[in-house]
């Protein structure tokens, strides 16, 4: 026996194409979201220094599984100045300081990735200030000037750098703080910020700004 069962009606696969249409959207944006950079490609970089006589050397340490890259010009004898970035950002953010003659040969520049930044374990965030600056802390312990080092930190990279300065004292001679992030109670409460940490949301925003939204929202 032969059961020859009615074909559904038309509005029925009209509805679900209309339901398919937005996950298909949504789909494609936290794809492209994903694939969009905020910094510098490997290749840009490379077309910057193009021409120049000393080019930066790039580096890693690791710390307690937290692996930091940075950027690094200049003699290793030389006073060491470390440059932190705010969020979002990354080492780049100081890129044309590494250019100026004046500046790195006299002085050893030193830009890092913050963690979940650039090359430092991109995507995965760090919410905690101690656990970045003892990241960070490998970079100063390899300083080979007879001067502690100076560290210049923008943004969030400036409750950081203070961050450095009371853990590894002996390691820091001085902070340039360039407007910093150092009380809460004066900072900004972005709506947007809260928005972006909706789990719908999150796939749609470019990995940096993901990674923004959840160290400072957290």
């Amino acid at each position: 026996m032969t059961t020859i069962l009615p074909s559904p009606p038309r509005f029925w696969w009209k509805g679900k194409k209309m339901l398919l249409l937005p996950l298909l959207l949504w789909a494609l944006l936290a794809l492209l979201s994903r694939c969009v950079r905020l910094r510098m490609s490997d290749r840009k970089i490379e077309q910057y220094f193009a021409g120049s006589a000393v080019k930066p050397v790039f580096q890693y340490t690791t710390d307690n599984g937290l692996r930091l890259h940075y950027a690094s010009i200049g003699a290793d004898s030389l006073p060491l100045v470390v440059f932190v970035h705010g969020s979002p950002g990354s080492w780049d953010a100081f890129i044309s300081f590494f250019k100026d003659s004046a500046l790195y040969t006299q002085a050893r520049l030193v830009s890092v990735d913050r963690p979940g930044f650039g090359k430092s374990n991109l995507g995965r965030p760090e919410r905690s200030l101690q656990r970045q600056a003892a990241s960070i802390a490998p970079v100063l312990q390899n300083n080979n000037a007879a001067k502690r080092a100076i560290l210049v930190g923008h943004s969030l990279g400036g409750p950081l750098i203070v961050r450095l300065a009371i853990d590894y004292p002996e390691l820091v001679g001085g902070l340039i703080l360039v407007a910093p992030s150092v009380d809460p109670a004066l900072e900004p409460k972005e709506w947007y910020r809260k928005v972006g940490n909706f789990a719908l949301v999150r796939p749609l925003l470019p990995v940096e700004i993901d990674v923004s939204n959840q160290e400072i929202c957290l």
